[in-house]
């Protein structure tokens, strides 16, 4: 009967510990994809704001197009209240986005107020 014991763990025992490691994996490349999106709008707006520094102003409006994109996927995800909240932000930076490439935008300031409400 030990025999039959000791046999059977011995075929389970590596299937429990592949399961173990697939898991703990995803576990490590969910984590690794939240710190990604975390800095994603980030970027977005910091390259928009050295855009906006030298005049770029069509790759300014695009970073920050591509800021709010971002955002408007996350609202999908949100609950209704947080979904109000970033869409209202998504509204805010396309038109921050049309007044830069138009050049209206004159300071740096009104990006990185606008940003940090995003």
């Amino acid at each position: 009967m030990h025999r039959k014991t000791f046999w059977f763990l011995g075929l389970l025992m590596p299937f429990v510990i592949v399961a173990w490691m697939l898991a703990l994996g995803t576990h490590v490349q969910a984590a690794q994809g939240l710190e990604i999106k975390a800095g994603k709008p980030e970027s977005h707006f910091q390259k928009a704001q050295e855009s906006f520094l030298k005049k770029d102003f069509k790759a300014a409006a695009s970073e920050i197009r591509k800021g709010a994109a971002f955002l408007k996927t996350e609202a999908g995800h949100a609950t209704e209240d947080g979904k109000k909240v970033l869409m209202a932000s998504v509204r805010e930076l396309e038109k921050l986005a049309g007044d830069v490439e138009k050049g209206t935008v004159t300071s740096v300031k009104d990006l990185k107020d606008a940003f940090a409400r995003a």
